[in-house]
């Protein structure tokens, strides 16, 4: 055997090794991906969760509905019916689907 052949054989048996290793480091890449994308998730969802639970301690939500309520008619008289009478403000025909708290578009949704 000559040298050259002996270097091509021994190179090759060192390029299969590399191959298993690369292999192996290949799952082990994928399993650490697949926790990761599970913990990305169960991040994801207490975030969720904490976000919600912080918006329960919104000052908004110590008002009563019917004061907030009051607050939109007022609002609205202002802004969208400058010159209507008071008595005369047609609050059935108007939308508020646009506030971002649920108790906000409760209480709006419900004085509309």
């Amino acid at each position: 055997m000559c040298l050259l052949e002996f270097d091509a054989a021994s190179l090759q048996d060192e390029i299969s090794q590399n191959e298993d290793v690369l292999r192996v480091m290949e799952d082990e890449i994928s399993v650490l991906r697949q926790k990761l994308n599970y913990l990305e998730d169960q991040r994801y969802h207490k975030q969720l969760d904490t976000d919600r639970m912080k918006g329960l301690q919104a000052p908004i939500r110590r008002i009563p509905s019917e004061i907030l309520a009051e607050i939109f008619i007022q609002i609205l008289r202002t802004w969208c019916y400058p010159d209507t009478e008071r008595n005369a403000f047609p609050v059935h025909n108007v939308s508020l689907s646009t506030p971002r708290c649920s108790y906000i578009k409760y209480v709006a949704n419900g004085t509309a």
